[in-house]
């Protein structure tokens, strides 16, 4: 799941630029906010811009939501009303299992 997520966010481009109108801290590979290395403790400056940091945040999303993986992608995805993206995630996921 970590894979097909961080492909959506990035194309696997380690060096891409993410580009909200009003997001300014949005990292690297799998799209993770900064704000995420105050929350999960093994997320740092280091691994923020790699599957492994991509990695950490969906799984601490995921025992958020107590294990269920359309709230957590939609989190992960700041989805509120266009669930498209976290569907695109799903449809990636499906593909590669």
């Amino acid at each position: 799941m970590t894979l097909a997520l961080c492909f959506t966010e990035s194309s696997l481009n380690y060096d891409v630029v993410h580009k909200g109108a009003l997001d300014k801290n949005t990292i690297g590979l799998c799209g993770i906010k900064d704000y995420w290395i105050n929350i999960i403790p093994e997320l740092n400056e280091d691994n923020i811009n790699s599957l492994i940091g991509g990695d950490l945040v969906l799984n601490h999303l995921l025992n958020r939501f107590d294990g269920d993986m359309f709230k957590a992608l939609a989190y992960y995805k700041g989805s509120k009303k266009n669930f498209e993206p976290v569907y695109k995630v799903i449809r990636i996921y499906k593909e590669i299992k």
